[in-house]
């Protein structure tokens, strides 16, 4: 009975998620729609949201943090940075032929471009040197809310457009989000032959944010789309600001124990 009973709590837990979340949702042009006006919206809305002012990354950006801290960071952050890959071949799954080649381009580019020793899971690990390996990690509840849902837009949802939304929406926020991380990083003393993980994602992610919009256009051609393009990339942008707020917060007690 685990499965089922995993699925219906699964069901239970997204049923008030999406209606909490539906609420908060609106498309500004959806009375009146054109694909253009909706780009630009899906667009504001990623660019707008309230990741880009993350209080821990102005932290980091303005001051580091201390080495414990750091730690706490890369081992959650790598909860995700793992199995980034593997969202995006689940992505693959239900999306339609003529879309996938954005896709495996994106693959092809988190696996090393040809080069498996330059996949970036590898090249996140090169931010251990450093600080040392982590045998056990220990999640924190916000890197497992983030893990689940890429999993369920990517793969669980059935829904492409939602999928491509979630997609789109991480990849167009993060250069920013990676210049303030690797700025912080730096402050916070790990040398700079280790952070070519963020250095290049800095670049490469603004030319994936792009191209995953021009993506999407080809498949936004009613309100519905937009909207339904909207929910995933919101969701999942929230999933990672929840992320932030689970290490911002772990951060905060552990220095209150140190004290």
């Amino acid at each position: 009975w685990g499965r089922a009973v995993r699925q219906a709590l699964r069901n239970t837990i997204l049923e008030v998620e999406n209606k909490e979340r539906r609420a908060k949702i609106t498309l500004a042009c959806w009375d009146d729609f054109t694909p253009e006006r909706a780009i630009e919206e899906l667009r504001q809305a990623a660019m707008s949201h309230r990741i880009h002012n993350h209080p821990l990354l102005v932290e980091m950006n303005q001051r580091g943090l201390s080495k414990t801290s750091i730690k706490l960071f890369l081992d959650n952050y790598y909860v995700n940075n793992r199995v980034f890959h593997l969202h995006i071949a689940a992505q693959s799954l239900s999306t339609p032929f003529e879309l996938r080649a954005e896709l495996y381009k994106n693959l092809h580019d988190e696996l090393g471009a040809g080069d498996p020793e330059a996949a970036h899971p590898l090249l996140f690990l090169r931010n251990y040197r450093s600080l040392g390996d982590t045998q056990v990690i220990k999640p924190l509840l916000g890197s497992i809310y983030l893990l689940n849902t890429k999993i369920f837009h990517t793969l669980l949802c059935g829904n492409y457009k939602q999928g491509l939304g979630a997609l789109g929406f991480l990849e167009l926020a993060m250069p920013n989000q990676m210049q303030m991380l690797l700025d912080g990083l730096k402050k916070s003393g790990l040398p700079e032959r280790d952070l070519i993980f963020w250095e290049l994602h800095i670049s490469l992610d603004k030319d994936h944010g792009e191209c995953w919009f021009d993506e999407m256009r080809k498949i936004l051609h009613t309100r519905e789309d937009a909207y339904q393009i909207l929910e995933g990339g919101i969701a999942t942008l929230e999933a990672r600001s929840v992320f932030y707020d689970s290490v911002w917060k772990a951060g905060a007690e552990s220095q209150k124990c140190a004290a």
